[in-house]
């Protein structure tokens, strides 16, 4: 039969990723569509490409009460033999490792196993029931431990909770204590799951006999994935617990450590004589979507005392944004003219918002599409501040947080029950 060496399937796949990746990156900085095109095509042949090379062919007898198995792979001219004693063999499964793509197990006695892929699905019945002469071939109803789905499921929810514990607290952790922003926190938080996961799941779920797909990175993911989300309730709770800046005038703020809430007893916005604004259009929208999402910025200054003047400068702005949505399907110059007339019509709700006094402004400080807005702007300085007008009361605003970290708890307790039903049916 054929197979492949998983190793060198590995190392040439990613060597091959990573070093098509940044002449993908570099020569098409400025194509986004046709990189992921590109990308998925690269992704694809680098995975057919390791697969070409990592090719073997593989040889199963029965000699003398060992259990033998040679591998050749011809183009790495390798070759790899394995001899186990019957005796120290638990049994075998074929199973599906990603979707159309089986893979051999043979698991021995001490909770080791050995995995062979199958290049050609047919040939999978074959060796199925050549095995089955010799070996026990392995199912849900062979697992010594757990002779039912719910005691698998149960197995599986306890060590799931003790490994969110750890995960989310040391998530936490790294999210307060480390400097660390963007995609270096989420990529950290992401590697102390999966060591996490490894030694609370993986490992005493391996130790009980479950087959393969229990303790399978690729089934695990809404496990260790999940507790990135204790990122956003971290930041959602530290809102919740922050009181506002209190200062006479907004001018004030200039002077004081970067706050996330204000309040200002005394404020000038006048819309009707400064107003800056621009819409970008998103570009992360599946080719799936029917729609298209694009944003309207819409920005004045504030000031803290005497009137807006045409001819001066700020360096405090209140930045609003309202979200549209265009059909794809529509011809270019009907997008146009809706973007256009949304515009229009938004720039009026703007100013009427600001008729009424805003109950808080949220700081957003590193909002680099409001910065762009402002660059150049003959009203605008150097250094601008970015302020959100809120006019809901602040209690209600922190309410609505409240009812997100609770959404966000729930998602990941259902993620990871879910995660728990690959681990009790591959028991």
């Amino acid at each position: 039969m054929k197979t492949f060496l998983n190793d060198f399937h590995l190392v040439f796949f990613l060597l091959t990723i990573a070093i098509l990746a940044p002449f993908c990156i570099y020569f098409l900085k400025d194509n986004k569509e046709l990189i992921a095109f590109i990308s998925v095509c690269f992704g694809f042949g680098a995975y057919y490409f390791s697969v070409w090379i990592a090719s073997a062919e593989t040889t199963f007898s029965v000699e003398g009460g060992e259990f033998q198995i040679m591998q050749y792979a011809r183009s790495l001219n390798i070759t790899r033999n394995y001899s186990i004693n019957l005796s120290n063999i638990r049994g075998f499964s074929i199973d599906d490792v990603t979707r159309g793509n089986k893979a051999l197990f043979i698991y021995l006695d001490n909770t080791e196993y050995f995995k062979f892929s199958f290049r050609k699905v047919k040939e999978s019945e074959e060796i199925k029931t050549y095995l089955a002469t010799f070996i026990n071939p392995l199912s849900i109803d062979t697992n010594p431990n757990f002779k039912s789905f719910f005691q698998a499921y149960l197995f599986a929810v306890k060590k799931v909770m003790i490994f969110l514990v750890l995960a989310i607290s040391l998530t936490v952790f790294i999210t307060h204590y480390l400097p660390f922003q963007g995609y270096t926190l989420v990529i950290t938080c992401l590697i102390s799951n999966v060591v996490i996961w490894m030694l609370t799941v993986r490992k005493p779920v391996k130790k009980m006999f479950f087959r393969y797909g229990a303790f399978y990175f690729f089934s695990n993911v809404f496990i260790y994935l999940s507790p990135l989300l204790a990122i956003l309730i971290y930041r959602k709770v530290l809102e919740i617990k922050t009181e506002p800046l209190k200062l006479s005038k907004p001018h004030e703020l200039i002077f004081k450590p970067a706050h996330l809430f204000y309040q200002f007893d005394k404020t000038v916005i006048n819309p009707n004589e400064i107003q800056a604004s621009t819409y970008s259009v998103s570009k992360n929208s599946s080719s799936r979507d029917r729609f298209f999402k694009v944003t309207h910025y819409f920005a004045t200054p504030v000031a803290s005392v005497d009137s807006i003047r045409i001819n001066a400068r700020y360096n405090l702005w209140l930045v609003k944004t309202f979200d549209q949505k265009i059909r794809k399907d529509l011809d270019q110059q009907l997008k146009s003219n809706l973007i256009q007339d949304f515009h229009i019509r938004y720039r009026s709700k703007f100013d009427s918002l600001l008729n009424n006094r805003p109950e808080f402004y949220v700081g957003d400080f590193y909002n680099m599409t409001a910065h762009q807005l402002l660059a150049g702007n003959a009203n605008a300085t150097v250094n601008n501040y970015i302020l959100i007008p809120h006019w809901e009361k602040i209690e209600t605003y922190k309410n609505e947080l409240q009812k997100e970290v609770l959404y966000l708890l729930m998602a990941i307790l259902s993620l990871n029950f879910l995660g728990c039903v690959f681990i009790a049916i591959n028991r």
